[in-house]
């Protein structure tokens, strides 16, 4: 399986529009194009007047890549509007997404550490999240849509880690972490947390999740 990602960066105040165009254009060819298993469309805002806008999409193989974007699977698909948007140049990168070769505690680190796009070419397609206390999500679009919340929460804000602990096998992995957040206003948090995953044939299918907020030292 391949993931294609392609980004661009567009003024933050269009986002929302170039998102809906990107929907209607981009996301409507890929999942036409046989061979796609998944196209998403994600958006953060940058803080400086700008905002990252990602095309994620999973094929089932180069051929089928080729079926969208022609014999150069390196070609970037541009759409009419796309340049009346676009800040400079949009790029485009190719993961191999190998069931065998997953590395459960890679997976887990980068998902626990807030690198969510490094996860998400593994979610399986009816991947569940269980947060203990909270919403129970399934689905890759809802557990995609819920980190892409967090980031845009965590926009200007500072992480740090007095402790990231991860563990894993073939199958499992688990992350133990306390983090402190430091808003953009000087107003601080420290959250422990403990976050358990379930692999299946490469695929992450079940996240488990725990938190509470410690006392501010």
């Amino acid at each position: 399986m391949i993931a294609r990602i392609w980004r661009g960066v567009v003024p933050a105040d269009v986002v929302a529009e170039y998102a809906r165009y990107v929907d209607e254009t981009g996301v409507v060819q890929y999942r036409s194009t046989p061979g796609n298993r998944a196209a998403e469309i994600l958006t953060r805002d940058l803080g400086d007047g700008t905002a990252e806008v990602l095309a994620f999409t999973m094929w089932d193989g180069w051929a089928d890549i080729r079926r969208f974007a022609g014999d150069d699977v390196e070609h970037i698909v541009l759409y009419p509007e796309d340049e009346r948007y676009l800040i400079g140049q949009s790029s485009l990168t190719h993961y191999e997404v190998s069931a065998h070769g997953t590395d459960p505690r890679a997976v887990a680190e980068a998902f626990s550490g807030h690198r969510f796009a490094d996860a998400y070419p593994f979610l399986s397609p009816d991947v569940t999240w269980n947060i203990l206390g909270g919403n129970t999500l399934r689905g890759r679009d809802a557990v995609i849509a819920a980190c892409e919340a967090t980031l845009a929460g965590l926009t200007g804000t500072t992480t740090e880690y007095a402790r990231f602990v991860a563990v894993g096998d073939g199958t499992r992995a688990a992350v133990d972490s306390v983090a402190r957040y430091t808003a953009p206003d000087g107003d601080t948090a420290v959250v422990a947390s403990c976050d358990i995953y379930e692999f299946s044939d490469g695929a992450l299918t079940t996240i488990t999740s725990y938190y509470g907020e410690l006392p501010n030292a």
